[in-house]
């Protein structure tokens, strides 16, 4: 579900914030879809279930993230770096599923 929104086309992609206006970074997608909450309005961003920045406890906890930014065992980047550096969310897509299909590494840690 997270693969497939990232490379759907269907989400502006944005830094710094989970959601900014109609912009998401990669782990505001995996809120987004998660459909675990609600997104509230702040006084600079959105904000799900509180949060801004990282992902809420529960949203970590549904995809299996160990961190709250989405940390990458393979290469040591968490998924927010990646998309604060400027890759793609197709490359981010990329990441992720070439970490969930290697046995010896697991993004989820």
């Amino acid at each position: 579900m997270l693969i497939e929104a990232l490379r759907s086309g269907e989400y502006e992609q944005t830094n710094g914030w989970l959601r900014q206006g109609d912009g998401y970074c990669c782990l505001g997608v995996a809120c987004d879809k998660s459909g675990l909450s609600e997104w509230k309005i702040g006084p600079r961003n959105y904000r799900y279930e509180g949060m801004s920045t990282q992902l809420p406890k529960t949203v970590q906890e549904w995809y299996g993230f160990a961190t709250p930014s989405g940390r990458c065992m393979a290469n040591f980047l968490s998924l927010t770096s990646l998309n604060d550096s400027g890759a793609s969310f197709k490359q981010i897509a990329d990441v992720i599923e070439r970490e969930l299909k290697d046995p010896k590494t697991t993004m989820f840690v």
